[in-house]
Protein backbone atom coordinates (compact mmCIF):
# COMPACT_ATOMS: atom_id res chain seq x y z
CA UNK A 1 0.00 0.00 0.00
CA UNK A 2 1.50 3.43 -0.59
CA UNK A 3 1.77 5.18 2.49
CA UNK A 4 3.85 8.25 1.44
CA UNK A 5 5.36 10.29 -1.95
CA UNK A 6 7.67 13.26 -1.52
CA UNK A 7 8.64 15.40 -4.21
CA UNK A 8 11.84 17.13 -3.33
CA UNK A 9 12.98 20.93 -4.49
CA UNK A 10 14.45 19.95 -7.78
CA UNK A 11 11.43 17.39 -9.10
CA UNK A 12 12.88 13.97 -8.06
CA UNK A 13 10.62 12.41 -5.65
CA UNK A 14 10.92 9.46 -2.61
CA UNK A 15 8.02 6.60 -2.99
CA UNK A 16 7.01 4.89 0.34
CA UNK A 17 4.81 1.96 0.52
CA UNK A 18 4.13 -1.09 3.09
CA UNK A 19 2.80 -4.19 2.86
CA UNK A 20 -0.61 -4.49 4.49
CA UNK A 21 -3.65 -6.31 4.89
CA UNK A 22 -5.59 -8.03 7.66
CA UNK A 23 -7.09 -11.49 8.61
CA UNK A 24 -10.67 -12.21 9.97
CA UNK A 25 -10.87 -15.70 11.63
CA UNK A 26 -13.95 -17.12 13.60
CA UNK A 27 -15.86 -19.92 13.89
CA UNK A 28 -19.29 -18.75 12.72
CA UNK A 29 -20.30 -16.96 15.67
CA UNK A 30 -17.91 -14.64 16.92
CA UNK A 31 -14.48 -13.38 14.82
CA UNK A 32 -11.78 -11.50 14.98
CA UNK A 33 -9.34 -9.42 12.70
CA UNK A 34 -5.59 -9.39 12.79
CA UNK A 35 -4.76 -6.28 11.33
CA UNK A 36 -1.01 -7.22 9.41
CA UNK A 37 2.06 -4.39 8.91
CA UNK A 38 5.09 -6.23 7.05
CA UNK A 39 7.67 -4.98 5.24
CA UNK A 40 8.52 -1.21 4.01
CA UNK A 41 9.82 -0.90 0.54
CA UNK A 42 11.06 2.70 -0.13
CA UNK A 43 12.69 4.30 -3.70
CA UNK A 44 14.04 7.45 -4.78
CA UNK A 45 13.63 8.69 -8.32
CA UNK A 46 15.60 11.96 -9.59
CA UNK A 47 14.21 14.52 -11.55
CA UNK A 48 14.81 12.16 -15.13
CA UNK A 49 12.84 9.47 -13.72
CA UNK A 50 15.83 7.57 -13.18
CA UNK A 51 15.86 5.44 -10.04
CA UNK A 52 18.59 6.39 -7.22
CA UNK A 53 17.95 3.94 -5.00
CA UNK A 54 15.54 0.97 -3.81
CA UNK A 55 15.24 -0.46 -0.15
CA UNK A 56 13.01 -2.98 1.23
CA UNK A 57 12.99 -3.01 4.87
CA UNK A 58 12.42 -6.24 6.70
CA UNK A 59 9.74 -5.62 9.74
CA UNK A 60 6.74 -8.02 11.05
CA UNK A 61 4.07 -6.47 13.43
CA UNK A 62 0.52 -8.17 14.17
CA UNK A 63 -2.53 -6.14 16.33
CA UNK A 64 -5.79 -5.96 17.16
CA UNK A 65 -5.86 -2.42 16.79
CA UNK A 66 -5.37 -0.88 13.33
CA UNK A 67 -2.37 1.86 13.24
CA UNK A 68 -2.45 2.34 16.96
CA UNK A 69 1.33 1.06 17.92
CA UNK A 70 1.71 -0.36 13.93
CA UNK A 71 2.86 0.92 10.92
CA UNK A 72 5.41 3.23 10.95
CA UNK A 73 5.94 7.07 11.06
CA UNK A 74 8.50 8.55 7.95
CA UNK A 75 9.77 11.84 9.33
CA UNK A 76 12.57 13.59 6.75
CA UNK A 77 15.21 15.74 8.84
CA UNK A 78 19.07 16.50 8.15
CA UNK A 79 19.38 14.77 4.32
CA UNK A 80 17.75 11.52 6.19
CA UNK A 81 14.56 9.66 5.87
CA UNK A 82 14.08 8.01 9.06
CA UNK A 83 11.47 5.10 9.21
CA UNK A 84 10.40 4.44 13.14
CA UNK A 85 8.17 1.66 14.44
CA UNK A 86 7.88 -0.60 17.21
CA UNK A 87 9.68 -4.15 17.13
CA UNK A 88 10.19 -6.94 18.78
CA UNK A 89 13.26 -7.46 21.56
CA UNK A 90 14.56 -10.55 19.16
CA UNK A 91 15.42 -8.07 16.82
CA UNK A 92 17.41 -6.00 18.08
CA UNK A 93 20.54 -7.10 16.82
CA UNK A 94 18.99 -9.13 13.60
CA UNK A 95 20.95 -8.27 10.04
CA UNK A 96 18.49 -5.98 7.20
CA UNK A 97 18.65 -9.41 5.32
CA UNK A 98 16.89 -11.48 7.78
CA UNK A 99 12.78 -12.42 8.63
CA UNK A 100 12.63 -10.49 12.22
CA UNK A 101 10.31 -11.94 14.63
CA UNK A 102 6.75 -10.46 14.72
CA UNK A 103 5.62 -7.64 17.30
CA UNK A 104 2.64 -8.31 18.65
CA UNK A 105 0.67 -4.93 19.29
CA UNK A 106 -0.10 -3.60 22.94
CA UNK A 107 2.73 -6.06 24.13
CA UNK A 108 5.46 -3.34 24.63
CA UNK A 109 8.35 -3.16 22.46
CA UNK A 110 11.35 -1.19 21.19
CA UNK A 111 10.79 1.72 19.15
CA UNK A 112 13.30 0.92 16.23
CA UNK A 113 14.68 3.31 13.49
CA UNK A 114 15.74 2.84 9.63
CA UNK A 115 17.59 5.82 8.61
CA UNK A 116 18.66 6.01 4.98
CA UNK A 117 20.50 8.52 3.17
CA UNK A 118 18.68 10.35 0.90
CA UNK A 119 21.39 10.90 -1.42
CA UNK A 120 23.46 7.62 -1.03
CA UNK A 121 20.26 5.55 0.36
CA UNK A 122 22.88 3.65 2.85
CA UNK A 123 20.46 2.83 5.75
CA UNK A 124 21.34 2.23 9.12
CA UNK A 125 19.16 0.42 12.04
CA UNK A 126 18.59 1.66 15.30
CA UNK A 127 16.96 0.83 18.54
CA UNK A 128 15.71 4.22 20.12
CA UNK A 129 13.79 3.34 23.48
CA UNK A 130 12.65 0.17 25.17
CA UNK A 131 8.79 1.56 25.43
CA UNK A 132 8.46 -0.77 28.69
CA UNK A 133 11.43 0.93 30.40
CA UNK A 134 11.82 5.03 29.92
CA UNK A 135 13.57 6.11 32.49
CA UNK A 136 11.68 3.35 34.86
CA UNK A 137 8.34 4.10 33.15
CA UNK A 138 6.44 2.13 31.38
CA UNK A 139 4.59 3.50 28.37
CA UNK A 140 1.07 2.84 28.45
CA UNK A 141 0.13 5.62 25.76
CA UNK A 142 2.80 5.43 22.74
CA UNK A 143 0.78 5.81 19.02
CA UNK A 144 2.99 5.82 16.09
CA UNK A 145 1.71 8.87 15.14
CA UNK A 146 2.86 11.09 18.01
CA UNK A 147 6.00 11.93 16.69
CA UNK A 148 7.11 15.12 14.95
CA UNK A 149 10.26 16.88 13.18
CA UNK A 150 11.16 19.73 15.35
CA UNK A 151 14.05 21.10 12.87
CA UNK A 152 16.53 19.20 10.76
CA UNK A 153 18.37 17.29 12.97
CA UNK A 154 15.89 16.41 15.98
CA UNK A 155 12.38 14.97 16.32
CA UNK A 156 9.87 14.82 19.10
CA UNK A 157 7.99 12.01 20.59
CA UNK A 158 4.54 12.65 22.67
CA UNK A 159 4.00 9.46 25.45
Amino acid sequence: MLKKLSIDSEGGFVVIGEREYSQTSGDGKTSSTTYCFDDILVAKIDSMGKLVWIKKLPKIQRGGRRGVGSSFKWIYTGNHHYLLYLDNVKNLNLPIDKVPEPHIDGAGGFLTSYKINDATGAVVKASILDTRNVDGTFVTQFRIDRMFSIDDNEFLIEM
